[in-house]
């Protein structure tokens, strides 16, 4: 059920279905490495589950979107 959920939030965040399996399972890694971490009296584990995979798709959407001017700059190109 988790996944299911997970999934459906990647995909809208990724809009690509293969990173959105990726985030998924990256994210259920995660949750179970640090499973010690959770804490039911800050919220559920869905919401738990749900933040990581949000946070997995973030940094997933930083590093394959370039920053800006990256690929224009040249430092030999004197104009």
């Amino acid at each position: 059920m988790l996944g299911n959920h997970g999934y459906a939030l990647a995909n809208r965040m990724l809009h690509h279905r293969e990173d959105a399996a990726d985030a998924v399972q990256d994210s259920m890694h995660q949750m179970f490495r640090k499973s010690n971490s959770f804490d039911a009296r800050r919220g559920s584990i869905k919401a738990w589950f749900l933040t990581i995979v949000r946070n997995r798709c973030i940094d997933m959407h930083r590093r394959s979107t370039p920053r800006s001017g990256d690929d224009d700059f040249d430092p030999m190109d004197e104009k």
